[in-house]
């Protein structure tokens, strides 16, 4: 797939239902993700999958929150790459030392 077909095909989604999302396609959207190209292959994300009772109770908090103008809390936008994980840290050093045989 080249580049203009991915952009062709490039969609955002601004509607939702409640139909519930089938666990082995999320596994897999979570799997697939996983190939995504990170700063230095440092990959610090996390994935949480919450639903059922949870997903409700997390719902509503964030309602409660957006409707009193508490601000989002964005961990990952300002953290320092020192603090993050050691895995991401490590894959960071790695891939940093190794940038002068590629440059």
């Amino acid at each position: 797939m080249d580049f203009d077909e991915v952009f062709k095909k490039e969609r955002v989604t601004r509607k939702f239902t409640n139909r519930k999302v089938n666990e082995r396609l999320l596994a897999k959207i979570v799997k697939d993700a996983q190939h995504s190209p990170s700063l230095l292959n440092s990959q610090p994300w996390h994935v949480y999958m919450v639903t059922g009772g949870s997903l409700a109770k997390l719902k509503q908090a964030q309602m409660e929150n957006a409707d009193s103008g508490k601000e989002p809390s964005e961990d990952f936008a300002s953290m320092l790459s020192l603090d993050w994980d050691t895995f991401p840290s490590r894959n960071m050093a790695t891939m940093g030392a190794s940038q002068t045989y590629f440059f």
